[in-house]
């Protein structure tokens, strides 16, 4: 899987993307915190080539593993493309995510994929939307179910973006193909 140029943008805490089981397939894209929309420089003469998008959190390079690590990675040939849109707690706002999906919308290489392992609390529609416009754009778009398990709201339903409507909404499983006891349904 993932053979070609198959291009997947993954919006987190960014990728350590010198990780080995990366083989140099992961590439630091666009960072998008406080301080505003970034695009990261992979030549040397851009002084952000080594701070841009870089995983100070560990998050984003493990969804990446998941996505496209040469061990356990399910798209083992595809491009990882580290998308900052949280920052180095975990913790972000609403328009960074809206403006990295925008950017990919008209920046992306295609064919783009869009791997958000992101949630918060309830239904915003600005991102359901934002998700709508990259689905007509062509871009596939993956949203973590969340990990809530058994909580007083375990419906994916409940958080965005697992509830948009055009993304896939992927949970997590276990070695037995049970459902983990921290994923919501």
């Amino acid at each position: 899987m993932g053979t070609g140029q198959v291009h997947v943008y993954v919006l987190d805490t960014g990728i350590r993307t010198t990780h080995q089981d990366f083989g140099g397939r992961a590439v630091a894209a666009l960072q998008v915190l406080d301080d505003g929309l970034q695009q990261c420089h992979p030549d040397s003469e851009h002084e952000n080539r080594q701070s841009c998008a870089v995983d100070k959190n560990g998050h984003g390079t493990r969804i990446a593993g998941v996505v496209g690590g040469h061990r356990y990675g399910v798209a083992k040939a595809c491009t990882l493309h580290a998308v900052k849109v949280l920052r180095d707690d975990g913790t972000g706002r609403s328009w960074f995510l809206l403006s990295a999906i925008d950017w990919i919308i008209t920046q992306a290489e295609t064919p783009a994929v869009v791997v958000l392992a992101v949630e918060a609390e309830g239904q915003l529609g600005s991102v359901s939307y934002a998700i709508d416009q990259a689905t007509k754009a062509g871009v596939t778009v993956i949203a973590a179910a969340g990990n809530q398990g058994l909580s007083a709201k375990p419906s994916s339903c409940d958080y965005t973006p697992a509830f948009a409507a055009n993304s896939f909404t992927v949970g997590s499983t276990t070695r037995t193909d049970a459902r983990s006891n921290f994923s919501s349904t």
